[in-house]
C-alpha cells in the first residue's frame, strides 16, 4: 500500500490509476522478457547447425517454438497495450473530471481577481491531494 500511496502523490493518480501503473510496469517487463525468446531459439538453432546436430527430428521443435513465441509476443503486446495506453487514457479522464469539479466549485469572481498563473498553481496544487 505504501507504494500505491507514493505513486498517487508523485504522479497525481487515483488509487486505481496507481494500481494500473504497477500492472502496466509488470506487463512491460513480461513483454520485454518474451521479446528475448526469439534470440534464444536462434542461438539454439545456430548451435545445432555449427555442431552438425540439426536432424529432421529437431526441425519440428524449431517450427513449433517459433510459432509459440510469435503467439506469445502477440498476446503479450496486446495485454501490454491495454495495460499501458488504455488505462492511461482512462486515468487522464479521471484527472480531467477532478480538475473540472474543482473549477466548478470556484466562484466566478475568483477568475476575475486572479491571474492565470495563480489559477494554474492553485488548481494543479490541489489536483493530486
Amino acid at each position: 500500500m505504501k507504494m500505491i500511496e507514493r505513486l498517487k502523490h508523485k504522479y497525481a493518480l487515483s488509487t486505481q490509476g496507481a494500481k494500473d501503473m504497477i500492472r502496466a510496469c509488470v506487463c512491460v517487463a513480461v513483454t520485454n522478457i518474451i521479446l528475448m525468446m526469439p534470440a534464444g531459439i536462434l542461438y539454439s538453432l545456430i548451435k545445432d547447425l555449427l555442431e552438425n546436430n540439426l536432424t529432421e527430428s529437431r526441425i519440428p521443435f524449431y517450427v513449433a517454438a517459433s510459432v509459440a513465441v510469435i503467439l506469445l509476443i502477440a498476446v503479450s503486446n496486446f495485454v501490454q497495450y491495454n495495460a499501458t495506453f488504455l488505462t492511461t487514457y482512462r486515468e487522464s479522464g479521471v484527472r480531467r473530471t477532478t480538475i473540472a469539479e474543482k473549477l466548478r466549485k470556484l466562484p466566478l469572481s475568483y477568475f476575475g481577481k486572479k491571474n492565470i498563473s495563480d489559477l494554474t498553481t492553485n488548481i494543479m496544487g490541489t489536483a493530486h491531494r
